[in-house]
């Protein structure tokens, strides 16, 4: 994609991932025969074969079945966006499954207030966590543009009792 190659198995990690793959470029890495049929050897195979230049199609065969996900989408209408915590991570950050593009669109310049839980709702977005008060929650767009609630040095996940699949609401007024 784009010049650059992924290898992984075949579980529907790269659907999750890549919104628009091509199946006709997807290639089933045969285990050298030589070797034990290894996670490491298969993938150490399909590297070597990329790094040297040969064709892909001599990697193996494009597989019978690809296998896919579907990535929860938000729900959006007129006044209401309904998404999903998607992620946690190491830091208890909550990640939602919604985009800045999608936001500002269906906003529109209007406020908003953003539930989850039965906690007072987020009416403002910040850059960093460091723009409100420590222990405050805080929600801003990170770097994949996916929306964020988090705390200032704080856990959010654990401090609201926030879990993945869980549902936020965002309400414009």
């Amino acid at each position: 994609k784009n010049g650059q190659y992924f290898v992984g198995p075949n579980n529907g990690i790269f659907s999750l991932i890549f919104d628009d793959l091509d199946p006709k470029k997807i290639y089933k890495v045969d285990a050298p025969h030589d070797k034990a049929n290894s996670t490491i050897s298969v993938l150490a195979h399909a590297i070597a074969y990329i790094s040297h230049g040969l064709p892909l199609a001599e990697i193996g065969p494009i597989p019978e079945q690809f296998y896919q996900k579907m990535l929860l989408k938000p729900v959006l209408t007129q006044h209401q966006i309904r998404a999903a915590i998607i992620h946690i991570d190491n830091f208890e950050n909550v990640i939602i499954n919604l985009k800045r593009s999608e936001f500002e669109s269906l906003r529109g310049g209007r406020s908003f207030e953003l539930y989850y839980k039965q906690n007072e709702p987020i009416t403002i977005l910040h850059n960093h966590y460091g723009d409100v008060p420590i222990g405050d929650p805080v929600a801003f767009f990170n770097s994949s543009d996916y929306l964020v609630i988090a705390v200032n040095l704080d856990k959010a996940a654990s401090l609201y009792n926030l879990h993945k699949n869980e549902m936020i609401q965002i309400y414009f007024n």
